[in-house]
């Protein structure tokens, strides 16, 4: 099956903190360390959704949402930060929403199902 998410943030613990909601809630995902490995995978898995950090190395998270919004078919993308949430940050960045780390469950599953639905199941494929 297809994994409808990509998690990207360099910090483990706060990739695990992104899994332990998608798992609780059947989505199908994938992690990512890095901005460079962000795209590289965006490209090779195609995820519907990446839900990013803001902060990251080699490509930062804005830079990254910028690269994956050109590619056909771009995902929907949201970041997360702790530190970048004045409104110019925004404005410079082509994400389609952002959430203060660390998220609650509630928004996040929110607009996870705003952007791309229910999970989806082998039979969905």
């Amino acid at each position: 099956m297809k994994p409808q998410i990509l998690i990207v943030d360099d910090r483990a613990s706060d990739r695990k903190i992104v899994s332990d909601i998608l798992d609780a809630n059947g989505y199908s995902w994938l992690p990512a360390a890095d901005g460079e490995e962000a795209i590289e995978m965006t490209k090779k898995h195609g995820p519907e959704l990446l839900v990013l950090d803001g902060l990251l190395p080699k490509v930062s998270g804005f830079d990254v949402a910028n690269a994956v919004k050109r590619l056909p078919n771009p995902p929907r993308v949201i970041i997360l930060t702790g530190v970048y949430t004045d409104a110019r940050f925004r404005r410079i960045s082509r994400a389609d929403a952002f959430l203060t780390k660390p998220p609650s469950s509630k928004q996040l599953l929110d607009l996870i199902r705003q952007f791309i639905g229910p999970p989806k199941t082998p039979a969905d494929e």
